[in-house]
C-alpha cells in the first residue's frame, strides 16, 4: 500500500519532452510522499474548449470556479488514496477532492503544448498539424 505507482492516460499525446517533467514529479512525490499531478495551463491546450480542472499555488493543488490548469493525464499515487472508496466504479475526482480537502494533492506545471485526443474532430485537426512537438 505504500508503494507509489504512475498513472498515464492514453488519450494525451506524449513525447520525450515530458521525461524531465515526469522526473520532477517523481522528485516531488518522494520528497513529500503526497499524490502528485502534472497539470498544464489551459492556454497551452490545443483544444480551447477546456474550462480548467485545478489551480496551483506553491505546488498545492486546489479548485474553485476559475480553474486555470488542465490535468494532463499523468499522476503519481499510492494505493492508500483509495482507502475510503467503497464503490467499484468511481470518478478520480472523488479521490482528488478528498486529497485537496486534506491538502495532500500536489502538482507541477507542464511547459508542453497539450494535445488531448478527446474527440474525432480534435484527432483530425491534430493529424493535419505540421509540428515538431
Amino acid at each position: 500500500k505504500k508503494e507509489p505507482f504512475v498513472v498515464i492516460n492514453p488519450d494525451t499525446l506524449w513525447n520525450k519532452n515530458y521525461s524531465s517533467e515526469l522526473e520532477n514529479l517523481e522528485k516531488l512525490y518522494f520528497k513529500t510522499k503526497k499524490s502528485c499531478l502534472l497539470i498544464v495551463n489551459k492556454n497551452l491546450s490545443f483544444d480551447t474548449s477546456f474550462k480548467g480542472d485545478f489551480n496551483l499555488n506553491d505546488n498545492l493543488i486546489n479548485r474553485d470556479n476559475n480553474n486555470k490548469y488542465i490535468f494532463t493525464g499523468l499522476q503519481i499515487l499510492n494505493q492508500s488514496v483509495f482507502d475510503f472508496i467503497v464503490d467499484k466504479k468511481f470518478s478520480m475526482n472523488k479521490i482528488w477532492d478528498h486529497l485537496i480537502h486534506n491538502k495532500r494533492l500536489l502538482g507541477i506545471e507542464s511547459n508542453q503544448k497539450f494535445y488531448h485526443l478527446n474527440t474525432k474532430e480534435i484527432y483530425d485537426k491534430i493529424l493535419c498539424l505540421k509540428t515538431t512537438d
